[in-house]
């Protein structure tokens, strides 16, 4: 009987532990196309972007936010796109919530 509560209680710690593990995060990436005074500013929504830590959504952010430019891009002629963008993020992981403000390289 004790074995088996032992053994049930590491259950729910372990599984309670891959959970708070896993980051759940909403935000916008800010991106400037154009050079000088001819420039235009987007703002790219996120939501539901998942990830094992910070780098790894960091990384799935700039991916979206290429895309999204590429696709800008081929709808306005303002020019190309900056080479960093501001990234802002506010993720939960288990109960703690964390705030991301980075300014990250989408363009090589």
């Amino acid at each position: 009987m004790t074995r088996s509560l032992i053994l049930s209680a590491a259950f729910l710690l372990v599984t309670g532990a891959v959970q708070a593990e896993e980051l759940l995060c909403q935000g916008s990436i800010t991106s400037i196309q154009g050079e000088g005074l001819v420039n235009r500013t987007h703002r790219f929504e996120l939501s539901g972007l998942r990830g094992a830590d910070v780098a790894a959504v960091i990384e799935k952010s700039r991916k979206i936010a290429l895309q999204r430019q590429d696709k800008a891009l081929r709808k306005g002629p303002y020019g190309n796109f900056r080479q960093m963008s501001t990234l802002d993020l506010e993720c939960l992981s288990g109960s703690q919530k964390l705030q991301i403000q980075r300014t990250i390289k989408t363009r090589p």
